[in-house]
């Protein structure tokens, strides 16, 4: 994970150690202890005989009633003592949702733990915990706890409440879970879930209290200082990190999602659409019919809700198994793994069959968590509900009490295992400690790097060091040196001029990470060391090159604008970079944009003009007047016209959002020469298609005075649709009284995708759409086709006589008409389908609302996720839409304070605009200060009866297409 450097926070001050400083104290019930030994039974009715473990691997009981009831979440501490979480009672069945901490330890070496004792009681649904200091923090409904047994028996005799406030009174009262995991990551922070709750965060305990706001985030606080900060994302079952300190998050449905930036660098500049920070790479996996739960059978109906998601960092599986990921999956009855691949800065599955590591067949395994051990293996909380059995599925019983007596953790074993001596880190010396950075395991490296950060033992300065300059020091080791320092306060700007040079391009990442820490303030760098960055910009590892860019975003100096572009050109095509070059860019757009735009070979790539399109977005709704004086001839000279009339359309989009328009920013008419340009092409049979379309939309920035007869007179059947539907988005940019009563006179003209723009336009103003229903009623069109969700919003429109007459045209739906389309198309499911043909069929009924990898409207709905879940799943989702409804794809209803009505969903949000993709595909951004309401619909964004016109062969074959894109 990287270092967090600039924290959004409001920061508590704290002493060193501060988990060690006096307290009051508070005593819980004595430490109950049972010498019981867990046995694993080798006869028939061994609790074994149902589970399938991967060739290879064996599994083994470490800990069983009545040692362990119910295990929730478990952690190892320094000394190998586990300390687990046990669950005593549902709160779906009224129980009082209390539970206690449990410590298990293994006094032989043999592995499987001796001694069980209590070591906290009482605690409101405890969910979560991290060993630190002596002691364990443990999150619970609505706070996060500090316990510590200070007297050696074995019972926490401090309780301390250091945080208060997650989750908001409603979901404390349903028993909501804020926390499913903790994590100490590599920049010397605890990170921790709130699934996604928030809350008013406030510190306890401390001299002087302090509080964040969380939304929907997760946070992370220095065990020391007690400092907070915001963090990207947010995760129902927990996080993890792998070797490179990559932060992984997971939910429900979707495993493991990737976190491909730090909140502080999504936030900084507040102009920019950034990307989701959260990529789902693996999503959970359907659980297997009752009966037939076997390793790499193929799966049925059904999703199989993760619980946990783990990298494994061990160091026994083999290199085959490190940072695979391994999921726990209760309603399936899995311990499922599945191995990543890189894809430029992206990890993707490389095959997601047949790498199931453990499976249960009589649906009594439920495990809860997979986490890595210090004996380099993987151990398995499993509660051990009652289930019950359906067709295809398996699902716990909500009314069911938990099973007794199956309560139990498990331990995941190679064949050829053999018990290690574990080395004892919680008494070793600080330079064991530095030593134990090298090992191949990573709970040993993070154990280290934890009770170094603990000690702040100046001792540690020179092994440190030594293991930083030494080239036999495995690389993993140099990077966590590099962290330790940081930590320890003893990271000087030598250690990352060496770094930067390293030959491991993980060493190099995070070196450049840590040279945020050596900017003055504003930013100023050595240039010693801007030489080494700039040099960074021609890494041939993109993981550098990434960070680079970030980083780059909080130094000033005079060559920053050239290493960006230099970046960009290196780049240009990944998404990922160009987000993290713009978030860099909240000061510099000007400079940035005459760079790029000057480069032909970028201002004419695809991807070169993408991001000049989001670079002149974020200048205009700045409205900077010295950004925009400096672009707007740069604009204007740009000899591609097409291009030229593109990118000043955008300018001008930005420009309304901050109040402002072209007319306006442009009062010396530096732009006049191109509108001339733009209105003689309009009308131009011999120019391009593609170049009319620009010129056509270029005109919206004028007025209806200006071009709308124009404009009206390209609506004739000798045009193309394209030019078509060019002239009516432009004609709805204006208010004028007149277009109305114009379409519907060339209603027989137009083509039929400029139908469905015009429909657009038309129900965008309350007098047109007065217009359009009463030409529909008196006959003078002919009957209209409307989108489903255009009915809806009709039928629920605020005028009153709209929504009488759209009642007496439309009346009710059928409800049950949708099920039967599903069941006409079920067959095609089974059906081989042809990929290119269905992806012919995207691109028709599909494209302009969504993305499926490379395809699709860029800012459209990703269908990646929903794509993965199975071809019956798909298959209701396009001729159902409405029977569940994501929240981000509900019709939304914006009115504009200048009387528009806009309806879709939100395609991209920030503080100061929001982007509407409508039914047409077409996209329009209005100024928050535009909006005057925003009703949401219950409805789903994606109409009904997409699928009118196919036969079930060309259901299959755009279902083949869609499950191969999710696979890509």
């Amino acid at each position: 994970m990287k270092h967090r450097l600039c924290w959004v926070i409001l920061f508590l001050a704290g002493q060193l150690l501060a988990v060690d400083a006096p307290v009051k104290e508070t005593t819980n019930s004595p430490a109950t202890k049972t010498n019981v030994s867990a046995s694993i039974p080798a006869k028939p009715s061994d609790p074994l005989k149902n589970f399938q473990v991967k060739k290879g691997f064996r599994l083994e009981v470490v800990a069983s009633e009545p040692q362990v009831s119910n295990p929730l979440a478990m952690t190892f501490d320094e000394n190998g003592r586990l300390f687990v979480i046990e669950m005593r009672e549902r709160s779906e069945s009224g129980g009082n949702r209390k539970g206690l901490l449990r410590i298990l330890e293994d006094n032989d070496g043999d592995g499987i733990f001796d001694t069980s004792g209590i070591y906290a009681d009482n605690l409101e649904k405890p969910t979560a915990l991290i060993c630190y200091a002596g002691g364990v923090f443990v999150g619970t409904a609505g706070e996060v706890l500090y316990l510590k047994d200070t007297k050696g028996d074995g019972a926490a005799d401090v309780r301390r409440i250091i945080y208060s406030g997650f989750n908001d009174a409603t979901n404390r009262a349903a028993g909501s879970v804020s926390f499913n995991g903790f994590a100490w990551g590599l920049d010397n922070r605890i990170h921790c879930t709130t699934a996604g709750r928030g809350g008013d965060i406030v510190s306890g305990n401390l001299p002087k209290p302090q509080s964040i706001v969380l939304s929907d985030g997760n946070f992370s606080f220095d065990p020391r200082t007690f400092e907070l900060a915001v963090e990207t994302g947010s995760s129902q079952s927990g996080l993890c990190f792998d070797n490179r300190g990559r932060q992984f998050v997971s939910t429900g449905n979707d495993s493991v999602q990737m976190v491909m930036y730090e909140a502080r660098y999504g936030i900084r500049n507040q102009f920019q659409d950034m990307p989701a920070a959260l990529l789902p790479i693996y999503e959970s996996k359907s659980p297997l019919s009752a009966g037939a739960n076997v390793l790499g059978a193929p799966p049925v109906n059904g999703i199989s809700k993760t619980s946990s998601a783990t990298i494994y960092r061990g160091s026994i599986y083999g290199a085959e198994y490190l940072e695979n990921i391994f999921t726990a999956e209760p309603a399936g009855g899995l311990v499922g793994r599945e191995k990543l691949r890189a894809n430029g800065l992206e990890l993707i599955p490389m095959d997601n069959q047949g790498f199931d590591l453990v499976a249960c067949k009589d649906g009594s395994f439920q495990p809860r968590q997979v986490i890595n051990a210090p004996d380099g293996t993987l151990y398995v909380a499993d509660i051990s509900r009652e289930t019950v059995l359906t067709a295809g599925n398996i699902k716990t019983n909500a009314n069911a009490k938990l099973t007794e007596g199956h309560g139990r953790i498990f331990r995941i074993l190679p064949l050829s295992f053999k018990q290690p001596t574990l080395p004892p880190l919680g008494k070793a010396k600080t330079a064991e400690l530095v030593k134990a950075l090298m090992y191949a395991n990573g709970w040993h490296r993070d154990t280290a790097a934890r009770l170094l950060y603990e000690r702040q033992d100046k001792a540690a300065i020179t092994p440190l060091i030594q293991l930083l300059y030494d080239a036999k020091t495995p690389p993993l080791s140099r990077m966590h040196a590099l962290h330790v320092l940081d930590g320890m306060h003893l990271l000087v700007e030598p250690h990352i001029l060496k770094s930067l040079d390293d030959l491991d391009d993980r060493v190099r990442e995070h070196a450049v990470l840590l040279s945020e820490r050596f900017l003055a303030n504003g930013g100023a760098v050595t240039e010693v060391l801007w030489a080494q960055l700039a040099k960074r910009a021609a890494d041939p590892s993109p993981q550098v090159r990434y960070q680079l860019a970030f980083t780059l975003g909080q130094v000033r100096h005079a060559g920053r604008a050239q290493v960006l572009a230099d970046l960009l050109r290196c780049d240009s095509g990944n998404v990922w970079m160009q987000a993290a070059v713009m978030s860099s860019l909240n000061e510099g757009g000007a400079e940035m944009f005459g760079l790029l735009v000057a480069d032909p070979g970028f201002r004419n790539s695809v991807s070169g003009q993408d991001f000049l399109r989001q670079l002149l977005l974020v200048i205009g709704t700045k409205n900077q007047p010295e950004e925009v004086a400096t672009v707007l001839p740069l604009l204007r000279d740009i000899p591609e016209a097409q291009l030229s009339f593109s990118l000043i359309r955008v300018l001008g989009d930005g420009l309304q959002c901050a109040k402002s328009s072209l007319a306006l920013a442009d009062g010396r008419r530096i732009l006049k020469p191109v509108y001339t340009r733009a209105t003689r092409l309009m009308s131009d049979i011999t120019a391009a298609e593609t170049l009319r379309v620009e010129a056509i939309l270029l005109l919206g920035s004028t007025s209806f005075a200006e071009v709308g007869n124009s404009l009206l007179e390209l609506i004739i059947f000798s045009e193309s649709q394209a030019i078509q539907s060019a002239a009516i988005t432009t004609l709805g940019r204006f208010a004028d009284p007149q277009i109305a009563s114009s379409l519907v006179q060339r209603w027989a003209l137009l083509k039929p995708r400029a139908r469905a723009d015009a429909l657009v336009i038309m129900l965008a103003r309350p007098e047109r759409t007065q217009v359009l229903l009463s030409a529909i009623e008196k006959r003078t069109l002919p009957p209209v086709e409307f989108f489903s969700t255009q009915v809806q919003f009709l039928l629920a429109h605020r005028d009153q006589n709209i929504q009488q007459q759209a009642a007496s045209f439309f009346g009710t739906d059928n409800p049950a008409s949708r099920q039967q389309f599903v069941a006409q198309y079920t067959p095609a499911t089974q059906m081989a389908g042809m990929s290119a043909h269905g992806r012919t069929l995207f691109f028709d009924r599909c494209a302009s609302c969504h993305k499926l990898g490379p395809d699709g409207n860029s800012m459209g709905l990703s269908l990646a996720g929903t794509a993965a879940r199975g071809k019956e799943k798909l298959l209701i989702q396009i001729i159902d839409p409405n029977l569940e409804v994501s929240a981000n794809g509900k019709e939304l209803v914006v009115q504009t304070k200048d009387g528009e009505t806009l309806t879709g969903f939100v395609a991209h949000q920030n503080s100061r605009s929001i982007k509407l993709c409508q039914s047409n595909g077409m996209e329009r951004i209005v100024s928050r200060s535009n909006i005057q309401s925003i009703q949401t619909l219950n409805i789903s964004a994606m109409p009904e009866g997409l699928e009118a016109g196919l036969n079930q062969q060309d259901m299959a074959d755009l279902l083949e297409y869609l499950k191969a894109g999710a696979a890509k």
